[in-house]
């Protein structure tokens, strides 16, 4: 009984020693698995904050690529403007030049049609003064034939007849004279001369001569009166 009482004590000691080394292993091992967490915990708040960093650079970024979307079509929508506004000054550009084309096609055309009117309106003009050179020449030409005709036909001659004069001298000693009658190559010059502008009728030149042929007679005539009347007064 003794022996294996002896020998249930052994083996309840050895239990106990054993389970003594299996309660201090399990409390290494809980020791270890208590520290391995609590590093997992710092890791795992330092991954938290590296992610909350992360998700922060993450909104700037999205918000960055907002704004730079945002940017690029703004550019975008300047770009096809100043496009637009490229084309329309094209086209401006275009239009001048075409527009600067048909003037300088209708400089060319006035040019070479001045030049040509100015060689036609030249060749017309000297033509024209050709003309009147020639019909100014028949024209002194007939004038002379038809002075010496009218000349030789009234007897003239050329000569002048010559102007009489009678004067009185008064107490005072002046002289008064009263002129007789005057008649002058020059006015039978011009009664030729207007008897040939227009033949068979009174023309504008032979009026005006017998209007100064009156005007000087009653000059003349009121002339001779006054003289008179002075006379008388001298006498008296």
């Amino acid at each position: 009984m003794a022996e294996t009482l002896r020998s249930k004590l052994e083996e309840t000691r050895r239990k106990l020693v054993d389970s003594d080394d299996k309660a201090r292993q399990l409390e290494r091992r809980l020791s270890q698995e208590r520290e391995s967490a609590v590093c997992d915990r710092k890791r795992l708040e330092e991954l938290e904050i590296a992610g909350g960093r992360l998700k922060k650079e993450l909104e700037n970024e999205k918000a960055g690529r907002e704004e730079a979307r945002g940017r690029v079509s703004a550019l975008e929508l300047r770009i096809s403007a100043a496009m637009s506004e490229l084309d329309g000054e094209r086209q401006r550009l275009k239009g001048a030049k075409e527009r600067i084309m048909l003037r300088e096609a209708q400089l060319r055309a006035f040019y070479s049609t001045a030049e040509e009117m100015e060689a036609s309106f030249s060749k017309q003009l000297e033509a024209m003064r050709m003309a009147l050179e020639e019909e100014e020449e028949e024209e002194d030409d007939g004038a002379g034939d038809d002075a010496a005709a009218m000349l030789d036909s009234q007897g003239v001659g050329g000569t002048v007849e010559t102007e009489h004069f009678s004067g009185t001298e008064t107490q005072g000693g002046d002289v008064h004279v009263d002129v007789v009658g005057i008649a002058t190559a020059d006015l039978l010059a011009s009664e030729v001369a207007g008897s040939w502008a227009a033949p068979g009728g009174t023309t504008a030149a032979a009026e005006r001569s017998s209007d100064e042929e009156e005007n000087s007679g009653l000059v003349l005539y009121g002339s001779t009166e006054k003289d008179d009347d002075d006379e008388d007064d001298c006498t008296e």
